[in-house]
């Protein structure tokens, strides 16, 4: 891994996967909240839903 590649894992903004040769790239998109010492979040992968379209979905469970 490049010093960038380093960096961006350890700030959370890639992810980096190891036991296969083959190489894949994913877009991943989450909502995520806490609330009464609960915790709930809402992800996708790869998915159609726009980051509006999750955080409405989050507010529907939140109400």
């Amino acid at each position: 891994m490049t010093d960038d590649d380093k960096k961006a894992e350890e700030n959370g903004e890639l992810v980096f996967s190891y036991g296969s040769s083959k190489v894949e790239i994913s877009e991943v998109q989450s909502v995520s909240w806490r609330n009464n010492g609960i915790q709930y979040q809402l992800l996708q992968i790869d998915g159609k839903l726009s980051a509006k379209e999750l955080v409405d979905m989050a507010a529907e469970v939140i109400r």
